[in-house]
């Protein structure tokens, strides 16, 4: 057996291997409850980290699962074989920042060093523009704008923003902090720098199922249910 005994799998039976990719390996998968249902569960290879891949499947319901030889991945409920593929094919993995699948997202160092230069000449030549553009004379005159009586909003009720910070977060939280919102953590499931949590608002009781990253030594959402 592929799966370790987490709630995610037990219920999951191997049935055939479909496709076999350079990034990784698709199985077909059932579930075993009687509910008739098929899924695919792409195991990653060594070419590519599992996150860039769950960032490619985002909208067919990709979530991590921990197999039992240790390994991350991915258990997807929806789509097919070939929209799965070409989702992957699609994808732009390019980024201004590096993925460490333990650690998260860090900032990339940029190898040129022309770039402080190029800005400089462009900040001087703007200047210099400027001050030989004649700037409009404007007549002293006070000009009087209506008040706009602004409608009082409920920020209680808004939602959580993804690249929100979250705060406090560690292994033994019960408690977190998200854009000055206190939440419960009802649960937390850490998959290297990946973390799963079910919070509850503590000013409405309202609860949400929240994906975050260590990113740059900050925890920054990444997906709200």
């Amino acid at each position: 057996m592929l799966f370790s005994s987490q709630p995610a799998l037990r219920h999951f039976a191997v049935l055939k291997r479909v496709k076999g990719r350079r990034y990784g390996a698709i199985w077909l998968v059932k579930d075993r409850r009687g509910l008739g249902v098929n899924q695919y569960l792409l195991v990653p290879s060594k070419v590519m980290a599992w996150p860039l891949l769950l960032s490619a499947l985002n909208q067919y319901q990709a979530s991590p699962v921990r197999l039992r030889n240790g390994k991350v991945a991915l258990l997807i409920g929806l789509g097919d074989v070939s929209q799965i593929v070409e989702a992957i094919r699609k994808a732009k993995f390019k980024s201004p920042e590096k993925l460490n699948a333990i650690s998260g997202f860090e900032l990339a160092t940029s190898s040129s060093r022309k770039k402080p230069v190029v800005a400089l000449v462009l900040i001087a030549v703007i200047a210099i523009v400027s001050a030989l553009i004649p700037k409009p004379e404007i007549a002293d005159v006070e000009v009087l704008t209506p008040l706009k009586k602004e409608k009082q909003i409920d920020r209680c009720a808004l939602p959580i923003e993804v690249d929100s910070q979250v705060v406090g977060l560690s292994a033994k939280s019960k408690s977190i902090t998200i854009s000055g919102f206190k939440y419960k953590v009802a649960s937390m499931q850490k998959l290297g720098g990946l973390t799963q949590l079910k919070l509850k608002r503590t000013c409405d009781q309202k609860y949400f199922r929240v994906d975050a990253w260590s990113q740059n030594n900050q925890v920054v959402v990444s997906k709200v249910y």
